[in-house]
């Protein structure tokens, strides 16, 4: 005698084939997409673009250039990061018509990272104080999301009604603290490797 499933067998039958099927799809999606970027972590390529001033003065602008590549002078030699040399950036700042003011814009900066096929771009910026000297802050920027990984600033003496100058000893205090950041952002980099990536799906009703 042939028995017939009754119409609650049907629906839970159907509603097991369902979850069956999208455990199945979900396994086969974190098998195929085990981290959430795909990318070698090391060695990281690094970019120093030129650091800008909030006094929009032309020795001031010409001064946070020659402080970003005496810190990368200063830096390239004890870390393992590959840095893009000045004359690359340079070069790929004259065939994307940057100029140093065009750097005050972040979208500037991270266009050309990306040109010089950078992981990540340091990017400075020195502000007046309300009373004495200025301020400059450091990031430490994730070219593959635009997003930033690690931040610093520190005290930088001097005049705050005259153009930007710097000492060796402003170098060396920024060269340290450059060094923390960037260890930061590699162990953001490393924590975020391997993460796991689900896709959205749809799913229709089964009945």
């Amino acid at each position: 005698m042939l028995i017939m499933p009754s119409l609650i067998q049907t629906h839970v039958l159907k509603r097991s084939y369902l979850v069956i099927r999208f455990s199945s799809v979900l396994f086969c999606l974190v098998t195929v997409f085990p981290s959430c970027n795909g990318r070698a972590i090391e060695p990281l390529r690094a970019a120093l673009s030129d650091f800008t001033s909030d006094d929009n003065l032309y020795r001031s602008f010409a001064a946070a250039g020659n402080f970003a590549a005496a810190l990368q002078e200063d830096i390239s030699g004890q870390t393992k990061i590959q840095w893009v040399e000045r004359q690359e950036l340079e070069k790929a700042a004259k065939e994307l018509n940057l100029s140093p003011l065009s750097f005050m814009n972040t979208a500037a900066s991270l266009q050309l990272g990306k040109w010089v096929k950078a992981n990540l771009l340091i990017m400075g910026h020195f502000t007046r104080n309300a009373k004495e000297g200025r301020t400059l802050q450091m990031e430490v920027v994730d070219l593959e999301r635009a997003d930033v990984l690690a931040e610093k600033s520190l005290p930088i003496a001097g005049a705050k009604d005259k153009p930007l100058a710097f000492t060796q000893e402003d170098l060396k205090k920024a060269g340290e603290s450059l060094k923390e950041a960037l260890t930061e952002a590699q162990s953001r980099l490393k924590k975020a490797e391997g993460q796991h990536v689900v896709a959205p799906l749809f799913f229709t009703n089964a009945d």
